[in-house]
């Protein structure tokens, strides 16, 4: 699996994961994870980091949602910013 667009984030976690993010609205991970290719179907995703256990990764998305998933790619948590600017 590649991505089709720029790859706006790296992240590496502890246990040796690895994650990118693109502008074509996907992640994917690998490393001590499954493989996943994980689709928050919210915006271009500018952001990528692993909790300090390793065990779950959060996704910053241009237009302020923050999406996080657990090891297996099922999504655990869906936060939304009140940013006006």
């Amino acid at each position: 699996t590649v991505h089709l667009s720029w790859v706006n984030a790296l992240a590496i976690g502890p246990k040796g994961q690895v994650a990118t993010a693109s502008s074509d609205n996907t992640i994917i991970t690998s490393g001590s994870w499954d493989r996943h290719t994980l689709a928050p179907n919210a915006a271009e995703i500018r952001s990528l980091s692993f909790a300090p256990d390793g065990k779950q990764l959060a996704a910053g998305t241009r237009y302020g949602l923050t999406k996080v998933w657990n090891a297996k790619g099922a999504e655990v948590a869906s936060l939304k910013g009140k940013h006006t600017g």
